[in-house]
């Protein structure tokens, strides 16, 4: 039978097929922050003291009960990837406590040479490394009986060092090394319990 007029035909599209909805895209997570890349470490000029009681051993011990020394350290650092370089100049003064009834005076020697040490990144916490320097010594020995005595005598040092970085520049460490000086009559060795403080870049 014929559609009443009027009447929607049943299942036939009443005109222009519904838009689709908008495509909105899948929402992500905001990506973290990138971190900042490391500072870069560039060379740059140290300066270091130190202090040190000396303990006498082998031949020298027998006329010397013990010693003290200081020394002034300069030089230039030198980063190598993780390492660090450090090549300079050290000048020290130590003093020998003659033994009573054996040696007959104060006994002075002024070691004065290049030294280099390679070691860990100062910026690690404990900055850890090995040392050594070499160069003239200068012996200066005042006998009670007779007047003020001076030659040059040949030295050599080494050590382990460990050093703390207490604020951006200063530094503190230990050090423990021997001290070689090559006497003719007999070559003064002593050990070196060290305390040293300085700026680093």
């Amino acid at each position: 039978n014929p559609a009443a007029p009027g009447a929607r035909p049943s299942g036939a599209s009443t005109g222009a097929a519904a838009a689709p909805a908008p495509h909105k895209p899948a929402a992500t997570a905001p990506s973290p922050p990138r971190a900042a890349p490391p500072a870069s470490r560039h060379a740059g000029f140290t300066f270091r003291g130190s202090g040190t009681p000396l303990i006498l051993v082998g031949n020298a011990s027998n006329y010397f009960r013990y010693g003290a020394g200081a020394s002034l350290h300069i030089g230039i650092q030198i980063p190598a990837g993780r390492m660090d370089f450090e090549t300079g100049l050290v000048a020290g003064a130590n003093a020998l406590i003659p033994a009573v009834g054996i040696a007959e005076g104060m006994v002075y020697a002024l070691p004065v040479g290049p030294e280099v040490r390679f070691g860990t990144s100062p910026e690690l916490p404990v900055a850890m490394g090995i040392q050594a320097s070499g160069g003239a010594a200068f012996i200066i020995a005042k006998p009670a009986s007779r007047g003020l005595e001076a030659k040059t005598d040949l030295f050599a040092s080494g050590a382990v060092t460990a050093r703390l970085r207490v604020s951006r520049r200063f530094v503190v460490g230990t050090e423990l090394g021997i001290l070689v000086v090559f006497e003719q009559r007999y070559p003064i060795v002593a050990i070196e319990p060290t305390l040293t403080f300085g700026l680093s870049p």
